[in-house]
């Protein structure tokens, strides 16, 4: 079962690396230049963020959020211990190995699998949340 906060996280990592890979710093590779952009809010060199900063942070690489229940879950996805913030850099980490390891490959059977897989994916987003689902996709690639 596909919950709200796995479409959502999903829909936020598709946006991060497209703003990230616009964005990337030269000579740095996206984890590195993720990093970066969480060091400029990070004052104390601290290494972690809580949700002010994370959101400042997201949106200086030009992801936005909609609503503010959205970010929160977002943001509670990668808390993973709910101790109210996140270790950037594990944080950097997690969503740049997300790339690696869904990285296309010229194996045309694993590209018929991953996208069977998200086919399936779809499938059981539609089936769990019917309507609310539909809707909302309509609304992300603003057909209404």
């Amino acid at each position: 079962m596909i919950s709200i906060q796995y479409y959502l996280t999903f829909r936020f990592e598709r946006e991060l690396y497209s703003k990230l890979y616009l964005k990337q710093l030269p000579n740095l590779t996206l984890e590195q230049s993720l990093v970066k952009f969480f060091k400029f809010f990070d004052l104390q060199n601290t290494g972690i963020c809580y949700l002010k900063d994370w959101i400042k942070t997201i949106e200086k690489l030009g992801v936005y959020f909609s609503k503010a229940e959205e970010t929160q879950e977002i943001f509670e996805y990668y808390d993973k211990n709910n101790t109210g913030y996140i270790d950037y850099k594990a944080f950097a980490n997690e969503f740049c190995g997300k790339l690696k390891s869904t990285t296309k490959t010229n194996d045309p059977s694993f590209n018929k699998q991953k996208s069977k897989t998200g086919l399936d994916n779809f499938h059981h987003c539609i089936k769990d949340f019917g309507g609310q689902f539909i809707l909302k996709l309509l609304k992300e690639i603003k057909v209404i």
